[in-house]
């Protein structure tokens, strides 16, 4: 039942697996790989309640396996419990601590939960993990730009527009991040791209103009 519920996963055809794995559940409720499986498999559907009661039995005889906490993180961040979706998502980080993707989500959890230290603290660390990975660069350097930090956000965001130059968001706020830390000339010359990308942006427009 657990290998047919895997095939029908692999198809990406959800409602037939959770069938399986509702039966696999009820025959065998202390098999722990299935309740991992049926856990991210709920996650995925939308089901956080029984995904949660799923995925917390299955910590329990699985402790040091990162990919239960990450589905948990995913589920109590969906139905908003940021608090909980942020301790399990830094305990998948402290269990596979080279893993880019889940150091990530520790960095956008704290961010969406307004602790913007703590999220920088994050976004440095995924930086590290994988300096070729645009994205914690470009998150890092929003936060910064929004809290008018532009001195610190100019090299998360040049680091970003290195490495995606078409990317519209990064070229603005990179342009503005110069422009905010009275880099005038450099400003200029990054709101030229901004705007070979948007020719309609206003607020670059006077960036340019100045």
């Amino acid at each position: 039942i657990k290998t047919l519920a895997k095939a029908f996963l692999e198809k990406k055809d959800d409602k037939n697996a959770l069938i399986w794995l509702r039966l696999a559940a009820k025959l065998a409720p202390k098999d722990c790989e299935v309740s991992v499986i049926f856990g991210q498999a709920l996650v995925a559907a939308d089901s956080m309640d029984p995904a949660i009661i799923q995925l917390t039995r299955a910590k329990e005889c699985m402790p040091e396996n990162p990919s239960i906490y990450l589905s948990l993180g995913d589920a109590y961040f969906k139905i908003g419990v940021k608090p909980l979706a942020i301790s399990n998502y830094q305990k998948a980080s402290e269990l596979a601590p080279k893993n880019r993707d889940i150091q990530l989500k520790v960095a956008r959890s704290l961010s969406s939960n307004k602790q913007y230290n703590e999220a920088i603290d994050a976004y440095i660390k995924a930086e590290k993990i994988d300096s070729t990975y645009p994205d914690p660069y470009l998150e890092h350097g929003r936060i910064l730009v929004l809290a008018k930090f532009y001195k610190q956000a100019i090299p998360p965001l040049g680091k970003f527009v290195k490495l995606s130059p078409k990317h519209l968001e990064g070229s603005v706020l990179y342009t503005k991040a110069l422009y905010g830390y009275d880099l005038f000339a450099e400003a200029s010359s990054a709101a030229k791209t901004s705007l070979q990308l948007d020719s309609n942006n206003v607020d670059i427009w006077r960036i340019r103009a100045f």
